[in-house]
């Protein structure tokens, strides 16, 4: 539960931190028949930004059966539909969280543009732990020194010429790089 600023109560919502990215992915699939083992007739993928808008989505399902409705059970990030005719349709869902805020300093790094992909060995040096983000500046300050291109990938997030980025990793993703 939150309080908004004008001070209304919102129990649908969380407010997460700036640079935490947070989704539901709801997966919908139909059986001909409710046996778990029958492939599915009909699949989609929604990607939602709450669970409330999950609860609907299954409920837009249940309105448009009506009657044709046998069952519904419910378990945890799992509901299923058994239909009068024998057939089932399974919604299951996941939240996925993505910080992408520097592990170092705490800037988001969504709004900054520094994506990049630096070989492992690098990498581990600068983060042991593996999962994260870091902006160049605390790469570098926890490696002791100005990064190179040779510290980096040859990954299309490297080498595309139409992303955006700092003129910081820009400059370092030409470093050390002869111009001949």
């Amino acid at each position: 539960m939150t309080t908004e600023r004008n001070g209304t109560v919102d129990s649908a919502e969380v407010v997460y931190e700036p640079g935490v990215d947070v989704k539901w992915v709801l997966d919908m699939s139909s059986f001909a028949d409710s046996d778990t083992a029958t492939a599915a007739t009909e699949s989609a993928r929604s990607v939602l930004r709450t669970m409330l808008e999950v609860e609907q989505a299954i409920n837009v399902c249940l309105d448009e059966r009506g009657g044709a409705v046998a069952r519904v059970v419910h378990t945890f990030g799992v509901r299923d539909i058994y239909l009068r005719d024998g057939s089932r349709i399974e919604y299951r869902w996941e939240l996925f969280v993505s910080d992408w805020r520097c592990l170092g300093c705490g800037l988001d790094m969504s709004t900054v543009y520094e994506y990049y992909m630096l070989k492992n060995n690098v990498w581990a040096q600068a983060n042991p732990d593996i999962d994260g983000h870091l902006c160049i500046a605390c790469v570098e300050e926890r490696l002791g020194r100005t990064l190179t291109a040779a510290d980096f990938t040859d990954s299309p997030i490297n080498t595309s010429t139409g992303k955006r980025s700092t003129q910081r990793l820009t400059d370092r993703l030409s470093a050390g790089v002869s111009q001949g």
